[in-house]
Formats: C-alpha cells, structure tokens, sequence
C-alpha cells in the first residue's frame, strides 16, 4: 500500500508528463486517422488531468494522502 501512497503523494511528478506525452501521440495518431489508438491516448490524458485536479483540489501531497487514508478506514 505504501506504493500507491507514493503515487498519489507524487502525482505532479509523473501526470503532467503523461499528460504532454499523451497529448503528442494523441496529436500523431489522430493525423495518421487511427482514431482507435488516438481514443485510448486522449482516455490517459484526461485521466492524468482527473487525478492531477483531485490532488490540487484536496490540497497537495499530505492531504491527498490523508484523505485515501480516511477514506480506507
């Protein structure tokens, strides 16, 4: 459990470059018209914005991780 603490503790760390990585591809594959493969790079995208908005909505890195653990109890 300690890993998914990790995460979500860090989570500006590794979304905002899924988010920029998932947009170039996004942006390629949807030039190339394989929407398919575009769909699931824009589903992680805004994914990685969901997650990144609930961490600064909850209020950074020891409150997301206090709330998951409230939320476990």
């Amino acid at each position: 459990m300690d890993i998914v603490y990790f995460f979500i503790r860090y989570t500006p760390f590794w979304a905002i470059p899924v988010i920029f990585i998932s947009g170039y591809f996004t942006y390629t594959y949807w030039i190339k018209d394989i929407r398919e493969i575009a769909l699931v790079f824009t589903s992680l995208g805004l994914l990685s914005i969901l997650i990144l908005a609930y961490w600064v909505f909850v209020g950074g890195p020891d409150a997301s991780v206090q709330y998951i653990l409230q939320f476990n109890q």
